[in-house]
């Protein structure tokens, strides 16, 4: 899996992602009969891309999804844009279409593995003060999507449901008819005034949040988000620099990776009791399994 985010704010676009591949045979999130599933991860992956050139220093590319070749370089996407590249800027719709027409050919080559690549694209067209954020999902939404145009927001994707249950108050999975209810549990982020160093923090914040919970949730679920974060601000005057970037090199048969398993069937009942009264206690127990309480005997975790 991994996480991607974009941050549109007045004064610019934060795009971040964070660094893990996932490298198993077929789709991680679908166990075997027994609930189970073992994969690999490598945490050095490059997913947040820049152009080369001073003329296209203004657009970057988040993006994720299932390579059809699961030691591909990412970054050979962006390289096989540059090579059509004009020496003139291009409108940032522009780069989304150049990128949208590569994955869909991508996705046209046969393979043992379908390949799916989702990415924004975000960036500034020249002479415009408001940054522009695009979409594209290939195979299921190849043609590039705006998002926030003329206001500021946030786009998000890979395993987005830490930040959904954040930012909506909900789990995706759920159905909250009522719109005075969604509302009321929204998080109302003032992103109309915030800066840009509090952009940079919040896509942070929310990318962090997702390797955290995963990585204490352990082996009950799939921890396809994890490693260093790669973060960019896109300005209207300075283009797209980089906050922090961690040196890159391909995955190879020195990587570095590390044997995971999550097992589903081993999720614990759980009973929760959150009163709508919100300055009342609120309540979250597990009942451990017999399997659990004689390990926990033995063994505790240290802080």
């Amino acid at each position: 899996m991994s996480t991607i985010i974009a941050v549109k704010c007045p004064e610019g676009v934060v795009l971040a992602s964070e660094s893990r591949r996932v490298l198993c045979v077929g789709d991680p999130r679908e166990p075997d009969a027994s609930g189970a599933r073992e994969y690999m991860t490598w945490d050095g992956d490059m997913k947040l891309l820049a152009f080369e050139g001073e003329s296209h220093r203004w657009v970057g590319i988040a993006l994720y999804g299932v390579l059809s070749n699961s030691v591909e370089s990412l970054p050979l996407i962006a390289s096989e844009i540059e090579g059509s590249l004009p020496s003139h800027r291009l409108p940032v719709s522009e780069y989304a279409n150049l990128l949208s027409d590569l994955l869909v050919q991508r996705a046209k080559r046969p393979a043992p593995i379908p390949f799916t690549m989702s990415a924004i694209v975000a960036g500034y067209d020249a002479g415009e003060t408001g940054g522009r954020v695009f979409v594209v999902e290939v195979p299921a939404s190849p043609e590039p999507v705006e998002h926030h145009a003329g206001t500021v927001g946030l786009t998000y994707g890979g395993q987005r449901d830490i930040i959904d249950r954040i930012l909506q108050g909900y789990d995706s999975l759920l159905s909250v008819e009522d719109a005075d209810t969604r509302t009321a549990v929204q998080t109302p982020l003032p992103l109309a005034t915030m800066s840009l160093p509090k952009c940079i923090y919040l896509a942070t914040l929310l990318l962090n949040t997702t390797i955290a919970v995963q990585s204490l949730v352990g082996g009950l679920t799939l921890q396809g988000s994890g490693g260093p974060l790669d973060v960019a601000a896109i300005t209207a005057a300075d283009g797209l620099r980089f906050v922090q970037r961690k040196a890159y090199e391909p995955l190879g048969p020195k990587s570095p990776v590390e044997m995971h398993r999550y097992d589903t069937s081993a999720r614990p009942p759980i009973v929760t009791d959150a009163p709508a009264d919100i300055v009342r206690m609120a309540r979250y127990a597990v009942q451990p399994s017999q399997k659990d309480l004689s390990r926990g005997k033995l063994t505790r975790d240290k802080y």
